[in-house]
């Protein structure tokens, strides 16, 4: 058969192709949720548990780092500027790669880098250096945070999915509690102040490196993906090998029978060489495609793009710049300890992402709704945080900011995956994780400028508190932005 022939056939085939899609999503919907989810769940929650990890860890081991190195809070600043810009690029990166490649490289060679260079930052004997190794990490975290979220999506039941991917912002917050109560432990009694930042490095990337080798052994690609880009008979592969771990029954010919009609027909008819296609320039490949395809995720919905991005790039301006010098802003306020309402701060994400996961999945409220009233609730905390002095108080209300903003992360990593069609989820993804390029540039320089105003006063009653004033307008744009969103993404199936 023909070149010209065989994409006659291909372009016949058209509406089979779409109908094989539609059998694979209501094959996993009509699924349980079984074995295989639930370890492609903890794999994806150990990558997640690695990205919030890694937040906090780095402002616990800042005065272990000034002690080492000799940073000052602009050094320090810098050097969060510098993985928040690898951690960009590697969510554009991988984001691009996983829709055009497929999901299970980047799921698991994001993981490697991290845990790699994880490992290795801990020798590092300059800033310098500690700045490149941390760069790596950050280009590491920048692909899980864009892609575990995605590929656990697509092979969940509708029925579960939201509940099922607020679990996996549930370890993102162990992983923060877990770096909280390690700075509670009184490690001067056991190491020298300079050597601290090493041990907590090490504990942050330990383990990922065990999760990096289970993703290679256990994770096969994304079905829904494969069927994308017409790998028929690989789809119905790992088709089988779900049913199979879950214990359900599973006969392509009568379940899924223009896929299994599809498979026979691409490996026999359909064999257009690759010699026959061609090939783009260098130039085309790394710059003009990957370009393109963000454009086109812009040009699917550009309302739609502009405000989710918004609501992602104000909620990341609030997280990390309250985070980033938060035990210097609690000492000068007058909190009854810095370390110790961090901590419960921390613990209070877990009833909070409690809260959320009892009502993400209900009819009326939807994921819309939540994420609205997160926003919204969180920017309150934190404008009562402005205006108190109490200690007690200022504990209360700084628990109620984390309990209120950290969840809407797992809500807006959801409606993210759910919004955009197959062929340009993980791109969408990536996109949105560039509203840290824009955060990175400015929050951690704000912020630092904010706690030194604020520290410099000794945290006067008399002086307006800027410092928790600018990330409260963050919140409220939040919520603004969120209310223009129209699309509610509880029932439909990916």
């Amino acid at each position: 058969m023909s070149r010209y022939e065989n994409l006659q056939r291909i372009t016949a085939l058209a509406p089979d192709f779409s109908s094989g899609y539609q059998e694979v999503c209501q094959l996993i919907d009509a699924w349980s949720f079984g074995r295989y989810q639930v370890l492609l769940l903890l794999l994806c929650s150990a990558g997640y548990f690695a990205v919030c990890a890694d937040l906090l860890l780095i402002v616990y081991i800042e005065p272990s780092l000034e002690a080492s190195f000799g940073m000052s809070n602009m050094d320090f600043a810098f050097l969060n500027f510098a993985t928040c810009m690898s951690s960009n690029a590697g969510a554009v990166v991988f984001g691009y790669f996983s829709d055009r490649n497929g999901r299970r490289t980047p799921f698991i060679l994001s993981a490697t880098i991290a845990a790699l260079f994880g490992i290795g930052s801990m020798l590092s004997n300059s800033y310098w250096l500690l700045m490149a190794l941390r760069t790596a990490v950050g280009f590491g975290l920048g692909g899980l945070a864009s892609i575990d979220f995605l590929i656990f999506n697509e092979m969940c039941p509708k029925r579960v999915r939201g509940k099922a991917t607020l679990v996996i912002t549930v370890f993102g917050a162990l992983g923060v509690l877990l770096m909280a109560g390690l700075n509670l432990v009184p490690w001067n009694e056991y190491l020298p102040t300079s050597e601290k930042w090493r041990f907590m490095i090490f504990i942050g990337a330990l383990p990922m490196l065990v999760v990096c080798i289970a993703r290679a052994f256990l994770i096969d690609e994304s079905p829904k993906h494969l069927v994308s880009v017409e790998r028929y008979s690989e789809t119905i592969e790992v088709l089988k090998k779900i049913a199979r771990w879950n214990r359900e029954r599973f006969e392509p010919e009568a379940d899924t029978p223009t896929l299994h009609r599809l498979s026979l027909e691409s490996s026999s008819d359909l064999d257009i060489s690759l010699d026959d296609i061609a090939k783009p320039g260098i130039v085309t490949r790394f710059l003009w495609h990957p370009l393109k395809a963000y454009g086109s995720v812009v040009a699917y919905n550009p309302k739609l793009a502009v405000c989710l991005f918004s609501c992602w790039l104000f909620q990341g301006l609030a997280n990390w710049g309250l985070t980033l010098f938060l035990p210097e802003y609690l000492t000068s306020k007058g909190a009854i300890s810095a370390d110790l309402t961090i901590f419960l701060m921390v613990a209070c994400e877990l009833p909070g992402l409690l809260l959320a996961f009892c009502l993400v999945d209900v009819p009326f409220i939807g994921r819309l709704n939540l994420m609205r009233s997160l926003f919204l609730l969180a920017a309150m905390s934190s404008l009562a945080t402005a205006f108190i002095h109490q200690q007690l108080l200022i504990v209360v209300s700084c628990c109620a900011i984390y309990f209120f903003m950290i969840p809407n992360w797992g809500v807006l990593y959801t409606y993210s995956s759910e919004v955009y069609p197959t062929e340009m989820r993980s791109t969408a993804n990536g996109l949105f994780q560039l509203h840290s390029l824009l955060g990175g540039m400015f929050s951690p320089f704000l912020s630092g400028k904010l706690v030194d105003k604020f520290t410099a006063n000794n945290g006067s009653q008399s002086e307006v508190d800027c410092y928790m004033l600018a990330w409260t307008s963050c919140l409220f744009v939040g919520f603004i932005s969120s209310l223009l969103l129209r699309k509610e993404t509880l029932t439909i199936s990916l």
